[in-house]
């Protein structure tokens, strides 16, 4: 069990990779998050595989921004990622340490070899955003060889991070 600053219980990160277990991190505005879902580890598998899905709202396109609601955007659903066994883990105790001391981190969540797909986060300040040290920039980088490539990237804040880790 880990204590979160400010958070209401303590997170089990034990717990982490439970078959059927979604986390989400919504940016700090609230418009755009992304979600990955433990879908589990194949008998004798060396990797898990996670669905994850990014998405945002915007105000409707074909209304004048006076009287346009806010609508879906866009969803981006990746159904059958495969990614290291215990790196939802190794990202959950990054992010307790981020809470606790503002440390900056990169992670490979995706296998180091024999899947040909790549998925990092990164977590931390970006010169092309407006972000600071307690507003970091999640960035998303999903390769599957050269036939797809995706790049996300948003603010968040720490309330962001204490909602993936109590999720």
């Amino acid at each position: 069990m880990k204590n979160i600053p400010g958070a209401q219980r303590q997170i089990p990160v034990e717990a982490v990779g439970i078959s059927g277990r979604e986390w989400r991190m919504n940016s700090a505005r609230g418009d755009r998050y992304i979600a990955i879902e433990d879908l589990g580890t194949a008998e004798n598998a060396s990797f898990s595989t996670v669905s994850i899905e990014l998405a945002a709202d915007f105000y409707d396109r074909t209304r004048p921004i006076e009287t346009a609601k806010i609508i879906p955007d866009f969803c981006i659903k990746l159904k059958q990622v495969a990614i290291r066994r215990g790196a939802l883990l190794e990202l959950n105790e990054k992010l307790l340490t981020w809470l606790d001391h503002r440390v900056e981190f990169q992670i490979r969540l995706s296998p180091d070899a024999g899947q040909n797909i790549s998925l990092d986060l990164s977590f931390g300040r970006d010169d092309n955003w407006i972000c600071s040290v307690d507003k970091p920039v999640l960035c998303i980088r999903y390769q599957d060889g050269a036939s797809l490539a995706i790049d996300a990237a948003f603010v968040v804040d720490q309330s962001c991070a204490r909602l993936w880790l109590e999720s």
